[in-house]
């Protein structure tokens, strides 16, 4: 598996749930150290949580769930605010 995205391993706090998606992801996704990574509706455990990306843009519907989204937008309502083309990987979990 590769591990590569991730400056930690998964942390035993996660339940089991969290910790497969996690994984899946890492396999998904790759080496993503020179990427832009959008994670939508990051909830309260954010898929790209200690993700080693050049740089990770966090979205919600409301700031309630994570600390502070970057992005904060309903999508059934708005148009998403960034340009075609402006992220490399995009995490939806």
């Amino acid at each position: 598996m590769n591990t590569s995205l991730f400056e930690h391993e998964i942390i035993t706090e996660m339940n089991s749930q969290t910790k497969n998606r996690y994984k899946i992801m890492r396999k998904f996704v790759g080496n993503s150290k020179e990427k832009i990574i959008l994670d939508l509706g990051a909830g309260p455990n954010p898929l790209s949580k200690n993700a080693l990306a050049k740089k990770i843009l966090i979205h919600d519907i409301n700031n309630s769930f994570t600390n502070s989204p970057d992005i904060i937008v309903d999508l059934n309502k708005k148009n998403f605010p960034l340009k075609n083309n402006s992220v490399d990987i995009i995490i939806a979990g």
